[in-house]
């Protein structure tokens, strides 16, 4: 589906005439001053957008206490690990193993993840 998309999308840059965007499947394409396209993919393709925000190691390993992540809809703590993990390639093995909660509530990597979500990520605990 993805490359049949890239080859849609691609076709219809080049015959694109109109100059103010247009409207492709549900996608809006918009032209901004410097040329290019903006393509608006949330409302046809269902995206999300999750707020999160990490503690302890894994905060010092990102270097950032939170972030707005971008995933499709559907996806779940397990989804968001792998993105972030993408995004910060160094914190790939400690995103693996850090506890979720989601929306204050602890959930394990199958919690599928709403819109506007807030996913706050913890590094594993352990002590006597």
């Amino acid at each position: 589906m993805t490359g049949q998309l890239i080859e849609d999308l691609q076709r219809l840059f080049q015959t694109c005439e109109e100059r103010d965007g247009l409207r492709y499947n549900g996608i809006r394409l918009n032209r901004p001053d410097s040329g290019g396209f903006k393509v608006d993919w949330k409302g046809q393709y269902g995206m999300i957008t999750v707020r999160v925000l990490f503690f302890a190691t894994i905060r010092a390993l990102i270097g950032k206490k939170e972030m707005l992540v971008e995933l499709p809809s559907g996806s779940s703590v397990r989804e968001l690990k792998l993105e972030i993990a993408r995004k910060f390639p160094h914190t790939d093995q400690t995103v693996k193993t850090m506890l979720a909660s989601v929306n204050q509530i602890f959930s394990d990597d199958d919690t599928q993840l709403a819109d506007q979500a807030v996913v706050a990520f913890f590094p594993q605990v352990s002590g006597g």
